[in-house]
């Protein structure tokens, strides 16, 4: 079982760089025909970081934690915002991250020769709202931040073990369930205007959140009397999650 602490190093700091960069913002604002309602997409990369991205192994004892070794992977979002001033308004994302399970690692770390599962890839979704400031750089460049707030889902990788016994092949699934928990986003974009109504965006986001599997499913085909179907509940098992995001999206401007 990749069975760390929750613990988020980056936090303070975005934080501070965004509160700076707000009172900058403020500071240089002025009136514009920017578009009043923005819609966009955005693909790129989804890097995991804290527990999530972790490959150490727990302390011993530890039943409380889990790290993922989770494998840099795919992000995308969809987002629409609205602004009640040229420079200020609100935004809803709705994202999602699929890593891969570093298995190399995972036997590296504990030291396991002898493996031959395999694992699916992690999906991390994420539902926010929340506050965009956004203010020229020039003519065609502009500059935006945001602070975002709302859902994080984390959907386990399914580990699969075949084995071979008496002439008769075995495979054993092993998942968590589907976890969910409050999560936030702090994110900062250049974009570069190809109209007056379509920007081409490079996207830096910070999401992270602490979900708590509960539920622990094991099932063996064909079923055998020594290795029978398990679900068992009542853990709480902690992974700190958390992914810097780096993408390039498209943006649709309508209304002035």
């Amino acid at each position: 079982m990749r069975i760390n602490q929750n613990f988020y190093p980056m936090k303070s700091k975005i934080l501070y760089v965004f509160a700076l960069s707000s009172c900058l913002m403020v500071s240089t604002m002025k009136a514009g025909d920017d578009p009043k309602m923005v819609v966009g997409v955005s693909v790129g990369a989804a890097m995991p970081m804290g527990a999530y991205g972790s490959t150490a192994k727990l302390a011993a004892g530890d039943t409380a934690h889990a790290n993922g070794f989770a494998k840099t992977g795919f992000h995308f979002d969809v987002n629409a915002g609205y602004y009640f001033t040229s420079n200020v308004g609100a935004m809803i994302q709705i994202g999602g991250n699929m890593n891969g399970f570093n298995m190399t690692a995972y036997n590296t770390t504990y030291g396991i020769t002898n493996s031959t599962a395999t694992a699916s890839s992690y999906y991390v979704g994420s539902y926010l709202v929340g506050p965009t400031l956004r203010f020229p750089l020039g003519d065609k460049m502009g500059f935006s931040a945001r602070i975002l707030v709302g859902l994080m889902t984390l959907k386990d990788s399914k580990w699969s073990d075949t084995q071979t016994f008496l002439g008769t092949t075995y495979t054993t699934t092993e998942q968590w369930n589907t976890a969910s928990a409050f999560a936030y986003n702090i994110g900062a974009s250049i974009k570069y205007n190809l109209t007056d109504k379509m920007g081409l965006g490079l996207n830096i986001d910070y999401l992270g959140g602490s979900p708590n599997f509960s539920t622990y499913t094991r099932t063996t085909t064909p079923t055998t009397s020594g290795s029978p179907d398990v679900t068992s509940g009542g853990h709480k098992i902690n992974m700190g999650t958390s992914l810097l995001n780096i993408s390039l999206g498209l943006t649709i401007g309508f209304g002035s």
